[in-house]
């Protein structure tokens, strides 16, 4: 019985065994069929992956630099360095160090408006800090009679295209081992020195031009670097000049100055409410035109024989030509009311009158001698500005525990305005 039984249970119908052979076929294909397709995807992601690249890149250098130039000061400085300037569209050192904290830039008496021409630390006068260059005193000329009488002891960097720049510190406290007199602090703008490039030569080329719309004028700007140093890096050369010219225009309207309505004044112009309102003591429509031309040029030789000594010779000359003139037609509202002129038709703002009408009286002989507009021309050609210095410094370090350093040289700046 239990033979025949075993032998019973073994046997299974044609049909169902087909049935279940099938499916189980079935599903074996669709596995791989699945399998299949969810492999196609990812060899498509991962041949994606390998065609296409997302490459990010940027300058870390002067980061870096700023940072640990940060890092390593005893005091509150801010620094920028030469890679952060190439990325900005600065005309003038003054223009790169406005990018700072605290920094603030003044432009010049001239009016000039293209470019900043002294450099201010924490919204105090540029006369209160002292600007450096590698450390040892600058001298600058001005070519304006505005900016001759009240510059002082402060540099105009209009004379200092921003390439010249290595590095730049704003020391906004005072600290022992830098040069002593900035009151609210020092800037000390450090070149590019020879051995401070990493091959063995190296040339640099800017060109660019400059549109004026208003003078409707193109003009180029040019500057270039050649620097050498040995295979064994110990000696080390740098040439590097720069010529740029500009055309300027200024249409401009100004207000010297405002002086307040008297109760006899606004009684005589028949409006007694204008007592007490505020009036422009002088008004001015000018017009101004000039051309400047800014060339100069920067040497440095550095030795370094052995890794104790370090030996600088750096010569800068520049020079800026800046031709202008000027047209002005000059009301003086102050000298008309107190000589018995009378307003009319005002238009009052707040306080202020903003614009009327300034008649002389019918019957006042006493005023008709007195102007109420002149006229101004001034030519101002051949003004122009210089700076110049010639320094040799040099260290060595005689152990771990001492250095010993010196440093002679000369600076010079000039400025002249002939015609004034």
């Amino acid at each position: 019985m239990a033979p025949n039984s075993t032998a019973q249970t073994s046997r299974q119908p044609a049909g169902q065994f087909n049935r279940i052979a099938a499916a189980a076929a079935l599903t074996v294909l669709s596995s791989a069929a699945f399998a299949q397709q969810a492999a196609a995807p990812a060899a498509s992601a991962s041949a994606a992956q390998q065609q296409e690249k997302i490459v990010v890149t940027g300058i870390r250098a002067a980061i870096e630099r700023s940072i640990d130039a940060k890092r390593n000061e005893q005091t509150n400085v801010e620094v920028v360095s030469a890679e952060d300037i190439g990325k900005m569209p600065d005309k003038n050192i003054a223009d790169a160090l406005s990018r700072l904290s605290g920094v603030n830039v003044q432009f010049g008496g001239a009016n000039a408006m293209d470019e900043a021409e002294r450099v201010s630390i924490r919204g105090t006068s540029p006369n209160l800090n002292l600007v450096t260059l590698n450390g040892h005193a600058l001298s600058s000329g001005d070519w304006h009679v505005g900016d001759q009488s009240s510059s002082g002891r402060s540099v105009g960097f209009g004379l200092m295209p921003s390439q010249l720049i290595g590095q730049a510190k704003v020391y906004k406290n005072a600290q022992a081992d830098i040069t002593e007199g900035g009151i609210s602090g020092t800037v000390d703008i450090q070149l590019r020195r020879p051995l401070d490039f990493k091959r063995g030569v190296t040339g640099e080329v800017s060109l660019g031009l400059v549109r004026a719309t208003l003078p409707g004028k193109t003009d180029p700007q040019m500057s270039g670097l050649i620097n050498w140093t040995n295979q064994d890096r110990t000696v080390g050369v740098l040439l590097q000049a720069f010529k740029e010219n500009r055309h300027l225009r200024r249409d401009g309207q100004e207000t010297f100055s405002h002086v307040v309505v008297t109760a006899a004044q606004a009684a005589a112009s028949g409006d007694p409410t204008l007592a007490n309102k505020r009036i422009p003591g002088a008004l001015s429509a000018s017009l101004f035109e000039g051309y400047r031309n800014r060339e100069g040029a920067f040497f440095g030789v550095q030795m370094r024989p052995n890794k104790d000594w370090d030996i600088n010779l750096q010569a800068f000359q520049s020079e800026l030509r800046a031709d202008n003139y000027a047209t002005a037609a000059y009301g003086n509202v102050s000298q008309l009311l107190s000589s018995g002129w009378l307003i009319r038709n005002p238009v009052i703002t707040g306080d202020l009158i903003s614009a009327a009408t300034i008649t002389r009286p019918a019957n006042a002989a006493a005023t008709q001698r007195v102007v109420g507009v002149q006229y101004e021309q001034i030519v101002r050609e051949g003004a122009a500005s210089k700076s110049n210095f010639l320094d040799l410094d040099a260290s060595w370090k005689v152990n771990k525990n001492l250095t010993l350093s010196g440093r002679v040289g000369t600076t010079k700046g000039s400025g002249e305005t002939n015609t004034q």
